[in-house]
């Protein structure tokens, strides 16, 4: 919003109108299909991951992953390998 010189609140709200969700909804949802892509599909570990995704602590992504997808990444991440 600071670079194109508009209101936070005033783009959070145009997005909302125009794709039916707001921006962190669809922050968050991206981040969750980014997650499962790499857990799916590479033998890093859960730590690695989080790093990826630009989580400092892994604590963390674990709480938001376990919390958006209702499964731990461990857990995913040995179902979908």
């Amino acid at each position: 919003s600071r670079a194109m010189n508009y209101n936070n609140d005033y783009l959070c709200r145009v997005f909302k109108n125009h794709y039916g969700i707001s921006l962190k909804e669809y922050i968050n949802n991206e981040k969750i299909l980014a997650a499962k892509k790499l857990l799916g599909s590479m033998d890093s570990t859960i730590k690695e991951i989080a790093e990826i995704l630009g989580y400092t602590d892994t604590n963390l992504f674990v709480k938001f992953f376990k919390y958006h997808a209702g499964t731990s990444p461990t857990q995913y991440k040995n179902r979908y390998r």
